[in-house]
Formats: C-alpha cells, structure tokens, sequence
C-alpha cells in the first residue's frame, strides 16, 4: 500500500513539472509587445505656454486641446 502510494504521489509531482515547463515554454515563445506611444492633451492653460513640435524648429502659442506626442516640447513663462 505504501508503494503505490509513493509511485502516485511521484507521478503526481512529475505531471506538475511537466505542465510547469509547458507553460513556461509558450511564455517566452510569445513576442514582446511593441507599444505605440500615446498622445497627450493640453487641457489647463494658465499664463504664457508655447510648444515645439518635433519635427519644427518654431514655437507657437499652445491651444487647448492641442495633442502633445513624443519629441514635442512645451515651455511655459517663469511665475
């Protein structure tokens, strides 16, 4: 009796292994996820505020609204 037990109780744990690496192998097999940067929104303006838009040397007057994407810059007037 305690030998079948023994035998189940080693099979049980190798079933676990098992599916352990399994599981493990389809986690790396999957591709990293390429996430798309996000826009941003002006929706406070208090004071001076202008933007630079990444791919313009000028700066204008921000709006309201206006999106704001990697390689913006915004500057706003000392207090």
């Amino acid at each position: 009796m305690k030998n079948t037990w023994v035998v189940k109780n080693g099979l049980v744990e190798i079933a676990i292994l098992l599916m352990m690496l399994l599981c493990l192998g389809s986690a790396r097999a999957q591709a990293p996820v390429q996430v798309e940067p996000g826009v941003g929104r002006i929706s406070l303006i208090h004071g001076d505020v202008s933007t630079q838009r990444g791919d313009s040397g000028d700066w204008a007057a921000a709006t309201l609204n206006a999106p704001i994407v990697s390689g913006d810059k915004v500057s706003t007037a000392e207090s």
